[in-house]
């Protein structure tokens, strides 16, 4: 989406607020047949960047987070390398972003791995933010500025980077900087339901060339049994109709009980079955291995574990999903 010259990444939407245009991941019509939970997940900018060239000397963006927000602050990144034309970190505190000509752009482009040296890109908060206004000589990048291929990521709030991870170090943020591709974030945290709706949208969707898709995370131990099979098979079925490769994590969740267990085994069990071209089953523990990743409350994995979730993650699509993923 393009707003005021600059592209909004990751975003789907904008709806007028009383402090300007509030950002949403998913289209309204969507976000309305999402849980209340959903719904606010739906304008958190989780994932979502905006991304520009200047051809004058500055940009001025002003933006505003939703009081009682945690941090309300974005990191700017020139290219693939952190701070650059602002520093590193500025919290929104309705002080104007101010933006000034990247510098050092030669060694950058010689190092380049996935965007032009010269662009910036504003990592907005997993919080929902308010865009006002975008002032400057700008443009938005070029397909020809960008990696060239999309990863589309759906799950909760582990797949969101909620609770231990800064803007730029979810494991979806790591593993995509690691295979050189722009990854396309629909985490919900608390609240990755499976709805039938959202599964219509993945697979619609025209701008991913892979997904992976975080099942049960939420859903296991809320919905009833029965409901959760019938997502889940609906779910994987819809994806895969797009004819594009996918990843199947069964959960994000070192717990071992009855549910969780048999659920896992559906999930394997619905893959092997359903003999799929280009999709592949993950086992969640395989990713998230031990407590030392996680933070103090046991569930979410801090910095460290999403770094290790990153490389395991990297690691099984290079070795089991076949080149269709990266290279087709």
């Amino acid at each position: 989406m393009i707003f005021e010259g600059a592209e909004l990444y990751n975003i789907s939407a904008l709806e007028q607020c009383d402090d300007g245009m509030r950002m949403l991941r998913v289209p309204p019509g969507i976000r309305d047949a999402l849980s209340e939970q959903g719904k606010k997940m739906s304008a958190v900018c989780a994932g979502a960047e905006i991304r520009f060239f200047l051809k004058g000397d500055k940009a001025i963006l002003r933006l505003s987070a939703l009081e009682g927000s945690c941090t309300g602050r974005v990191q700017f990144y020139q290219g693939d390398f952190p701070g650059g034309c602002t520093g590193y970190m500025q919290n929104l505190n309705g002080s104007p972003i101010i933006v000034h000509l990247p510098e050092k752009a030669d060694w950058m482009q010689e190092e380049r791995k996935s965007y032009a040296s010269s662009l910036i890109r504003i990592l907005l908060p997993r919080e929902e933010v308010h865009i006002q206004s975008v002032e400057g000589d700008i443009y938005p990048p070029g397909i020809e500025d960008k990696p060239s291929k999309r990863w589309l990521a759906y799950g909760s709030s582990i797949t969101h980077g909620s609770i231990g991870a800064g803007i730029d170090g979810s494991f979806l943020f790591r593993a995509a900087a690691e295979l050189r591709v722009d990854p396309l974030n629909l985490g919900f945290a608390g609240s990755a339901m499976l709805e039938p709706e959202m599964a219509d949208y993945i697979a619609g969707r025209k701008d991913w060339d892979f997904a992976t898709i975080e099942l049960g995370t939420n859903a296991c131990g809320v919905l009833a049994a029965d409901e959760l099979r019938k997502r889940t098979v609906y779910f994987i079925r819809q994806v895969a109709s797009a004819g594009k490769p996918f990843g199947v994590i069964d959960m994000l969740s070192m717990e071992e009980n009855e549910a969780k267990n048999d659920y896992r085994s559906f999930v394997k069990n619905e893959m092997a079955q359903l003999g799929i071209r280009n999709a592949i089953y993950i086992d969640g523990r395989r990713l998230l291995k031990s407590r030392s990743e996680l933070t103090a409350d046991g569930i979410h994995p801090g910095g460290v574990g999403h770094e290790r979730i990153a490389q395991r993650l990297v690691r099984i699509i290079r070795e089991e999903s076949g080149e269709d993923w990266l290279y087709r």
